[in-house]
C-alpha cells in the first residue's frame, strides 16, 4: 500500500469490483473490526445507500464512486482495533480524480487526507506536513501524500463519510452518519489512552462521543488554507498547535512521520 501510486494502481471501479449488488459487508476488514461492521453495515441509512448506488451504477457505468470498494475500509485493514494510537478524523473522501493512460484513478485511498503517490498532495494535507515540519517532526516536507506508514504506526484516519460520488462533495454524508457517529464511541469504548485528532468544526463536534477521562485531545481549526491561520473559537490556529508533539508525549512507543 505504501507504494501505491497512479502508475501502479491494482483497483478494480465498482463496476468492476461488484458483479451483481453492492454489499458494503462483503468488503474485508481487519478481524478486530468485525463485529462492529457486522452490526453497523446494517443501519437503515447504510442498506438505502447501497441501493441507490446499485441503481445509479446500473444507469451510469461511465459515472464514478470513490474510494473504489477495495480501499473504501483500507483504514479499518491497516490499523487493527487492539493497535490503534492515535484516531485522525477528516470529513469527506476526496471526490476527485487523476488520469493516468486513460484510466481515472481516485485521490482517495480509504485513509483521511492520505492521496495515492504521483498524485498532487491537496492543500490541506501540505498544510500538515508544514506544521510537522514547523515543530521539528519530520525532516523535509514529503514528495507524496501517501500516509500508509502512519497507518502501520496505528494511526487510525478516518473521514465521517466512506463514500462519496466523484466531483459531488458530501453526497453520502447523510448515509454514513450514523455509522460514524457510533464507530468513534466504539472506538472510545474498545480502546485506552487514545489521542483524538480534531481538526475543524464537524471533527470538533464529535467529541461528545468521546470519553475525554479516558483518551486524550488535540484540537484546532482545520488544515485547510481558509482556516489553518485562523483560530476556531477559543482554540489556536491549526498552525500554532504542535499536534504531533502532543501525540508523541502520550506513547511509549513514538511515531515516525517521516514520509521519506
Amino acid at each position: 500500500m505504501e507504494k501505491l501510486s497512479l502508475s501502479k494502481y491494482p483497483y478494480k471501479n465498482w463496476n468492476e469490483y461488484f458483479k451483481s449488488n453492492i454489499s458494503f459487508l462483503n468488503l474485508k476488514v481487519h478481524k478486530t473490526w468485525r463485529i462492529f461492521f457486522n452490526k453497523f453495515l446494517q443501519d437503515e441509512r447504510i442498506i438505502i445507500l447501497e441501493e441507490k448506488l446499485n441503481d445509479y451504477i446500473k444507469k451510469n457505468k461511465d459515472k464514478m464512486i470513490y474510494p473504489y470498494p477495495e480501499l473504501v475500509f483500507n483504514a479499518f485493514n491497516l490499523t487493527p482495533l487492539n493497535k490503534v494510537k492515535v484516531v485522525i478524523l477528516g470529513q469527506d473522501p476526496y471526490h476527485g480524480f487523476n488520469t493516468y493512460q486513460n484510466k481515472k484513478i481516485p485521490e482517495a485511498m480509504g485513509l483521511s487526507f492520505s492521496t495515492p503517490n504521483e498524485v498532487k498532495i491537496p492543500s490541506s494535507l501540505k498544510n500538515v506536513f508544514k506544521n510537522l515540519l514547523k515543530f521539528n517532526h519530520i525532516e523535509s516536507i514529503p514528495k507524496h501524500g501517501n500516509l500508509t506508514k502512519w497507518a502501520k504506526q496505528g494511526v487510525l484516519l478516518i473521514n465521517t463519510a466512506y463514500t462519496v460520488h466523484c466531483k459531488k462533495a458530501n453526497s453520502h454524508s447523510w448515509y454514513w452518519k450514523n455509522f460514524s457517529e457510533q464507530l468513534i464511541k466504539f472506538i472510545s469504548d474498545n480502546t485506552e489512552n487514545t489521542i483524538f485528532v480534531l481538526w475543524g468544526r464537524p471533527a470538533y463536534s464529535k467529541i461528545k462521543l468521546i470519553d475525554t477521562k479516558k483518551h486524550f485531545t488535540t484540537i484546532s481549526s482545520h488544515p485547510s488554507g481558509l482556516s489553518c491561520n485562523k483560530p476556531m473559537g477559543s482554540y489556536k490556529p491549526f498552525m500554532e498547535v504542535d499536534h504531533f508533539g502532543f501525540i508523541n508525549s502520550k506513547l511509549d512507543e513514538k511515531i515516525d512521520f517521516n514520509l521519506i
